[in-house]
């Protein structure tokens, strides 16, 4: 059997508490509003105290919104992401004052890996992508065994070309620093092969207004994950079905087509967005 050919990754970069952290009161979590669980901040804890080396390469990992971890809340004056689509309207928040140094860390690595987990409901396990990627990221998203794939703009991991976000439902089996600590050792000493997209499902995000919730009657309504809203496809003037991303309906997203996704003459990857896919 031939070796799969692999792209080196001599330099990861590991980032958790973009949503803050969930905080414990009598042993369970506040009800209050609060940040994300499942293993992001673990895991940086666990690289900063026992960090990952390999002859060629190393992972490093940060805290990128320490305020809000501290607070366990899920931001201390606004969405971090927010502030990465606004940076100018968010530059005096505590947040704002975030992204550029949290960007400078994150660039000029081979891997950048946000971890997330989602506060709604779900039995899935996603990865995130920008709407332009290396191939190998695809690779990371294979070595994970997770098989489907969010495009997404306006976030941390699509500010480049080797981002990739991680967002794990509340009953993950990957909810554990063991697994992610693993996979990025195994990632720092073989790097990563470019799977085929034809081993993923992949979907393109939107989200949906106050006022087009209203529209489509699902501003109480607690939609299954990729149940079919419907009347959606028509209001947003779309060609295909749109799926609830989470049961709030917050975010949709539709179904994206292996012939969709194309290659440039450099090499990198080029997948539809939600607004490309209108009529």
């Amino acid at each position: 059997m031939s070796k799969i050919e692999c792209t080196p990754v001599d330099n990861i970069m590991v980032w958790g508490g973009v949503h803050g952290k969930k905080r414990m009161v009598r042993g369970r979590f506040s009800r209050r509003p609060r940040g994300e669980g499942g293993p992001g901040v673990p895991l940086v804890r666990s690289l900063q105290k026992d960090q990952i080396r390999a002859e060629h390469g190393v992972v490093e990992a940060g805290i990128a919104n320490p305020g809000a971890v501290k607070r366990g809340v899920r931001y201390v004056h606004t969405n971090f992401q927010r502030c990465i689509v606004e940076p100018e309207k968010y530059r005096d928040t505590y947040e704002g004052q975030l992204v550029k140094p949290v960007l400078q860390r994150s660039k000029d690595r081979d891997l950048l890996v946000d971890m997330h987990q989602l506060m709604a409901a779900s039995e899935l396990d996603f990865i995130y992508m920008g709407s332009r990627a290396y191939p190998y990221v695809l690779g990371f998203a294979s070595r994970a065994h997770i098989r489907t794939i969010v495009v997404v703009e306006g976030a941390l991991h699509a500010q480049f070309l080797h981002g990739v976000g991680v967002d794990l439902s509340r009953k993950s089996e990957r909810d554990d620093v063991g697994y992610w600590r693993s996979l990025l050792s195994t990632t720092l000493q073989e790097g990563l092969p470019s799977s085929p997209v034809e081993e993923f499902t992949i979907y393109t995000q939107g989200d949906l207004t106050a006022n087009q919730r209203d529209e489509l009657g699902v501003t109480n309504h607690s939609f299954s994950a990729l149940e079919e809203v419907q009347g959606a496809r028509d209001l947003l003037g779309v060609n295909r079905p749109v799926y609830a991303m989470h049961p709030q309906a917050m975010e949709v997203v539709a179904k994206v087509e292996p012939h969709e996704i194309n290659t440039t003459e450099d090499g990198i990857l080029r997948l539809p967005t939600f607004r490309s896919l209108s009529r």
